[in-house]
Parts: C-alpha cells; sequence; structure tokens
C-alpha cells in the first residue's frame, strides 16, 4: 500500500516539531557559499526544507513524485545527521504502524 499523502504530511510535522525541539529554526543555505557546513547551518537548512515540504503538501498535494522526493531526501538527511535510525524511519513511513507523536521514544 502507497504511503498517504495525509501521512507524509503528518510524520513532516513530527520531524518539524522535533527541530523546534532542538532550538533549530529554519535557514537557506548560502549557495555561493563552497565547502562544509557546520551541523548547526545543516540542522537549519533540514528544517527549512521540511517546512517547504510541509507547504508543497498543503499547497499542492496531487504533486505526490515531488512531494515523496522530497520527503526521501529529508528522511535521508536526518539520518545522516543521526537523528533516526533506519529502523525508525522506516515506521514513520509504515501506513500500519501509529504516526511518531512527540514524546514518541522514536
Amino acid at each position: 500500500m502507497a504511503m498517504q499523502i495525509s501521512r507524509v504530511r503528518d510524520v513532516l510535522v513530527y520531524y518539524r516539531e522535533r527541530m523546534s525541539q532542538l532550538h533549530v529554526m529554519p535557514a537557506a543555505l548560502d549557495p555561493d557559499y563552497p565547502g562544509n557546513k557546520a551541523l548547526r547551518e545543516r540542522l537549519e537548512y533540514v528544517a527549512n526544507f521540511i517546512d517547504r515540504a510541509i507547504d508543497l503538501v498543503e499547497q499542492e498535494p496531487e504533486r505526490r513524485e515531488k512531494i515523496m522526493r522530497w520527503y526521501g531526501f529529508i528522511q535521508g538527511a536526518l539520518y545522516m545527521i543521526e537523528m533516526f535510525s533506519v529502523e525508525q524511519l522506516k515506521a514513520h513511513s509504515n501506513p500500519d504502524v501509529a504516526p511518531p507523536q512527540i514524546g514518541d521514544k522514536t
């Protein structure tokens, strides 16, 4: 069964809340600055991308392919910064598992 767009939105909102708990405010990366970014800057960029993805889901839910690409990018970034394990991310996307909530251990 394909993941419902409403589930994607719920999970993205959860990710935004987790970023907020870490006091990470959304910010765009400077595209003209080459080189490595500090972890904080990368977190801020991911938070910004989460907000943009939520907007896309709410404003253009018919753009499923793009939404799912962005969702995959966000999940990959959250894995790379070690916010979630692969197993946790799989559970977040599994329609047979309750969506994550703030206060969960995931």
